[in-house]
């Protein structure tokens, strides 16, 4: 198991944790409830992918093909990790 694999398995996040249900929030509402989970979702994306990659460059690659409307969510996911 490589280096990243191991950081994933141990501080990685669930996509789970994005849901409203599971953050305990009352629902908003079907068209804001989803919205509000494509940020948690593009969040844990870049943090989780922060722990897998250990080179900048393919870091970089990998957040920069998020969709341009959710990629400052993907990046601050990977500066948090």
């Amino acid at each position: 198991m490589g280096l990243g694999r191991i950081r994933t398995a141990l501080l990685g996040i669930s996509f789970e944790e994005t849901t409203v249900e599971r953050r305990g929030f009352r629902d908003p509402g079907t068209g804001v409830r989803e919205h509000l989970e494509k940020v948690g979702r593009h969040f844990v994306t870049g943090y989780n992918t922060a722990l897998e990659e250990s080179r900048a460059s393919d870091l970089a690659r990998r957040l920069d093909a998020s969709p341009a409307a959710f990629r400052g969510f993907t990046y601050e996911g990977a500066a948090m990790a």
